[in-house]
């Protein structure tokens, strides 16, 4: 009697101590055993308040007939000395410590279809009374969810504890590259820029792009009236940028994106305008358009580069009409890319070859950034450009010479013939 008692115990505080998130997690991401084990018991959690009445109604109908059990073998007083004692250390005690210990989900399975004969054979009790308390107290089968705030947390929990150098530097270590922690973590732990682009993963479903836009009066832009020429192109070359907007007449009538990639193959003695060049529409959106929407937007539409204007509309209209833009109705606030939307994801700059920016600089004046940018050697960087585009406008001379009689070539014409 004591030890059918103890194992209702135990299974009372084992069941009702398992986390049903734990398990729920445990069922897609274990181990095979560990999956099997977490299918058995899930059911039951599933059913807490039944399976909290069952096992309470059998056990306290063994505890209630113990001493009276004992009373007819032994004087009261020694019947009830001795029924607390069982009860206590092989009802309680030591069922709690085995089933909750290490092996707690193992056993919780072993004994799931124990549980189930149970549940079964107090039925005609357990049923109603559970459903009673279902109505009163709510039902347990939902899922745990956590708040935004409590998700992040707990990902801070599982943060990697390292020592970083103090600020003076005084004990000369420097900070442990991904490399070297990596080789040293437990898998449970995460490193801080896992813990970083996770948190902020999580707090860019509720940002803006208006949080992270460039300004619109401090986007480089270009006049499509002025002559593709070597000093356009130093400039162009200078300022760092792969697409830089072009408007006519006043910035915001813009009339599209100027790919500087595209420039490779343009001699500068042509003297071309911009508006000769082919402009790329960029995308337009309103300030309040969500980073993630907008990421999405980048990855759907092959684009990298947003106008925002809160009558974006408007401005589609004006681009599919061939219509100047009204610069009162378009009222455009900045741009953004696609590389302000990860650099945000991750909570860091990127900075290419063409940078010339201090670190600690989160963005640099434009005009600044094209001056130092021509003392580290624009004309090199330009010599090399010219050179490129020599190389192939003789390639395309070449080509076409050798088709001869084959035809005029088109826009499908290769520079090289293929090996």
């Amino acid at each position: 009697m004591v030890a059918v008692s103890g194992i209702l115990a135990g299974m009372l505080m084992g069941y009702m101590s398992l986390d049903k998130l734990g398990v729920m997690i445990m069922t897609m991401e274990g181990t095979e055993e560990e999956k099997s084990q977490a299918r058995k018991v899930l059911p039951l959690l599933n059913q807490g308040h039944r399976v909290l009445v069952s096992i309470l109604l059998l056990n306290y109908l063994g505890l209630e007939a113990l001493p009276i059990w004992l009373n007819r073998l032994m004087p009261e007083g020694t019947a009830i000395v001795v029924s607390v004692t069982f009860v206590l250390f092989f009802g309680e005690i030591l069922p709690s410590a085995i089933f909750t210990g290490k092996h707690q989900m193992a056993i919780a399975a072993k004994l799931a279809p124990l549980c189930h004969l149970v549940m079964a054979a107090t039925a005609p009790l357990s049923y109603p009374i559970a459903k009673g308390l279902a109505l009163w107290m709510g039902d347990t089968n939902g899922m745990v969810r956590f708040r935004r705030n409590e998700l992040k947390a707990l990902i801070s929990l599982q943060q990697h504890p390292h020592q970083s150098p103090s600020p003076t530097g005084e004990t000369g270590a420097v900070l442990p590259t991904w490399d070297s922690r990596s080789s040293s973590i437990r898998s449970t732990d995460l490193l801080d820029d896992e813990v970083t682009i996770i948190n902020s993963a999580l707090d860019m479903s509720l940002k803006k792009v208006e949080a992270i836009m460039t300004p619109f009066d401090q986007v480089y832009m270009l006049n499509d009236e002025r002559l593709l020429d070597k000093a356009l192109m130093e400039e162009i070359v200078a300022s760092g940028y792969s697409r830089i907007p072009v408007f006519c007449g006043h910035r915001s009538n813009i009339r599209g994106i100027l790919l500087v990639k595209r420039l490779i193959v343009v001699d500068p003695r042509d003297n071309k305008r911009l508006r000769d060049h082919v402009l790329h529409k960029p995308h337009v959106v309103p300030p309040t358009h969500f980073c993630y929407a907008m990421l999405k937007q980048f990855q759907r539409e092959k684009g990298h580069f947003a106008l925002l204007s809160p009558n974006a509309a408007y401005v589609q209209a004006c681009w599919d009409n061939d219509v100047p833009i009204d610069p009162d109705m378009a009222a455009f606030h900045g741009v953004v890319t696609n590389e302000d939307v990860l650099e945000e994801l991750i909570q860091d700059d990127f900075y290419d070859e063409s940078d010339r920016v201090d670190m600690h600089l989160r963005r640099a004046d434009s005009e600044t950034r094209r001056e130092r940018c021509r003392a580290a050697g624009v004309q090199r960087a330009f010599v090399k450009f010219r050179v490129m585009a020599n190389r192939a406008r003789r390639r395309l001379s070449l080509r076409r010479r050798q088709l001869g009689v084959m035809g005029t070539p088109t826009e499908c014409t290769p520079l090289l013939r293929p090996l």
